[in-house]
């Protein structure tokens, strides 16, 4: 029984093809999680944005929480050098 909706955007889907198949398959269980639990255990608001994100290793998971729909929309997903730019 899932209580959000996870909508991941196409240039998402994109940025996830390429990485090794281990972090694909950690970043596909944790949107699994975000479908139960909007803010799971290691998941941070971001400073100055009404984003939250979710270390994955040496990648990170950015994405918004729409409460009164009940809507998460993964935003980007990318390394921990370039996801904050």
């Amino acid at each position: 029984m899932a209580c959000y909706e996870v909508i991941v955007k196409n240039s998402v889907r994109k940025a996830v093809e390429p990485l090794p198949l281990d972090y694909r398959s950690r970043i596909a269980g944790i949107f699994d999680k975000l479908e139960m639990n909007a803010t799971p255990y290691g998941a941070i608001k971001m400073v100055n944005s009404s984003c939250y994100r979710i270390r994955v290793g040496p990648y990170r998971i950015v994405y918004e929480i729409e409460f009164e729909t009940k809507k998460i929309n993964v935003v980007k997903v990318a390394h921990r050098r370039e996801v904050y730019r």
